[in-house]
């Protein structure tokens, strides 16, 4: 690079620096995570093994070890290297500003205009030299200094005062506190902290939870916001992430890896762990009936993630098909396009459910209704759901079964009602073939909860259709027989699932209920269903095992009643 010269601002990025920070302190963070998995892969070699080479055997992973610790602080020191750089040019560049933006105004207005030419030049002249002083001094103190500075924390490591400073000026990423155990971060004053941060550009929620998946990395970050009186709100998106990455190494799932825009078959592993989960939650822990029903259902309702492309079969049978209130042509012509829309939908339905749920049940197993409290305070659930765990909790300490059911209940309409109705809807106002979309949806669904039933059976779609003609034989009072009324019965449901008062109907009268009573009358068919395979489930209710059964349904299951 070229050697500055007076008035120049330096070229280098603050925030594609501080950016590069982030990266390099996020790799040295799961440079942690991988050594404990490298120590607890290696401790059986060791256990094991008692012959020659034991003495090298055993010593082989604290060599390791000590390898990775050298690399993971040669990290740690570049990534706090380029905060503090990021900071020095930042600085820097905004006083060169300055600098020419006060030798831009020297000689103008009216002070200016009463000058002479030479008086003007003279002015000018001296402000010049003075903004080069400027110029020079803010060289001196940012950059050189700075620059003394990196070379420093690059050799030997950041101080305990660097890491405070550059902390608090909201110049390192988050991922420090893991690295810098020893450090007090404590002392920083957090509300000055995020007023730096939001005046360098970067949200400190996001901040905060950013970098990592691994639970004991978050719990370290999260403690010490406690620690610093830290409002649950101004950390609302780690204390979920926390919870949602706990939940999710108990599921055994990548969170990196879950994009709904993958598509269902590149994510099937994660799709059967989220229902795998849920399963787990309420084998281990009765009470958590919503997590039991999600496991009972979600096959069914996973299946069709992987079989849209058979709606345009489905939808071919039912056009031209008397009263149906959507046009099932547009459905037998819909493109590509439109089939990745619903499944991306879908699949992020799942998602969000899980973001919530799993996120409200491991706080409640991690620390009892103070987490939940603390769920509230942040903002990531409302009253109404606190008062739902409270219920629950209450309920067990009373044991009081009512309680439980009212509190998963509550629970149940939350995901309906606050999480998912929005994609439901969604997928509705799709241009086109949202409408005629969500109602086959609603028609080929079937309940995997003995006793339920499917939408249509609860409430079938009926066409009443009046016979022309006269009501009496004319000139007589004799009723005539040939008018009346024709009743053609359906195999088609009246409503929508995407409606939210439909469904909620539905599901309140009829799948709740069904799903209540095999918990009382049968639980132990309960938890055997809940313990079976989550794939082989899915596999059954997959559209193209039913295909016949739904073609021969829809084109023959037509029943007509007359009514005189």
């Amino acid at each position: 690079m070229a050697a500055l010269q007076p008035f120049d601002r330096h070229p280098a990025d603050p925030d594609t620096l501080r950016g590069t920070s982030t990266t390099l302190a996020s790799d040295a963070e799961s440079a942690l995570t991988l050594d404990g998995t490298t120590q607890q892969a290696h401790a059986p070699v060791p256990a094991n093994w008692k012959g020659t080479g034991h003495p090298e055997a055993a010593a082989a992973a604290q060599r390791i070890s000590a390898d990775a610790g050298q690399v993971r602080g040669g990290l740690s020191a570049a990534a706090v290297a380029l905060g503090a750089w990021s900071g020095s040019v930042q600085e820097f560049n905004t006083a060169v500003d300055g600098i020419v933006a006060q030798l831009g105004r020297a000689g103008s207005g009216r002070t200016g205009d009463l000058m002479t030419p030479e008086q003007l030049a003279t002015v000018r002249a001296t402000a010049k030299r003075q903004a080069e002083k400027d110029w020079h001094i803010a060289y001196e103190a940012h950059i050189v200094t700075g620059g003394s500075q990196v070379t420093s924390i690059l050799k030997k490591g950041p101080t305990a005062a660097d890491l405070l400073s550059l902390f608090q000026a909201g110049l390192l990423p988050m991922s420090v506190v893991n690295l810098y155990p020893k450090v007090d971060f404590g002392k920083v004053d957090w509300r000055k902290l995020f007023a730096n941060l939001r005046a360098l550009g970067i949200d400190p929620l996001s901040w905060a939870a950013l970098g990592t998946y691994d639970p004991a990395d978050l719990k370290a970050r999260l403690d010490l916001f406690r620690k610093m009186g830290v409002p649950p709100a101004e950390y609302k998106n780690l204390l979920q992430l926390f919870w949602v990455a706990t939940a999710a190494q108990h599921a055994g799932i990548d969170l990196s890896q879950w994009d709904p825009n993958r598509g269902a078959d590149a994510l099937k592993d994660i799709i059967v762990k989220v229902y795998t989960y849920y399963g787990n939650l309420f084998l281990q822990h009765p009470y958590m009936q919503w997590a039991g029903m999600a496991n009972m259902i979600g096959p069914s309702f996973a299946a069709g993630f992987f079989d849209l492309s058979m709606f345009r079969k489905l939808a071919k049978t039912l056009e031209n098909k008397p009263g149906l209130p959507f046009d099932m042509s547009v459905l037998a012509k819909m493109g590509d396009n439109d089939l990745k829309f619903f499944e991306t939908t879908f699949l992020s339905m799942q998602k969000d459910i899980f973001y919530d749920q799993a996120m409200m049940h491991e706080a409640y197993l991690g620390g009892g209704m103070d987490s939940i409290n603390e769920l509230q305070a942040a903002g990531l659930i409302d009253s109404r759901t606190e008062q739902a765990w409270g219920n629950i909790d209450q309920g067990l300490k009373d044991c009081n079964p009512d309680l439980v059911k009212s509190g998963n209940t509550m629970l149940l309409y939350r995901e309906q009602h606050d999480v998912i109705d929005q994609n439901y809807q969604k997928m509705y106002d799709h241009p086109v073939t949202g409408p005629a979309f969500t109602y086959l949806m609603t028609a080929i669904g079937e309940p995997s909860i003995p006793g339920a039933h499917t939408y249509a059976e609860y409430d079938p779609l009926t066409i009443k259709i009046e016979t022309p003609g006269p009501k009496h034989i004319p000139f007589t009072h004799w009723d005539n027989p040939l008018q009346g009324e024709i009743d053609v019965k359906t195999p088609l449901p009246a409503g929508n699932l995407a409606n939210f008062n439909d469904r909620w109907d539905y599901i309140s009268h009829d799948t709740l209920p069904a799903y209540q009573k095999l918990l009382t009358d049968h639980p132990d068919q309960a938890r055997q269903i809940i313990g079976e395979n989550v794939s082989d489930r899915i596999d059954q209710y997959r559209i193209y095992n039913r295909m016949d059964d739904l073609l021969y349904k829809f084109g023959t299951d037509w029943g007509v009643e007359f009514h005189e």
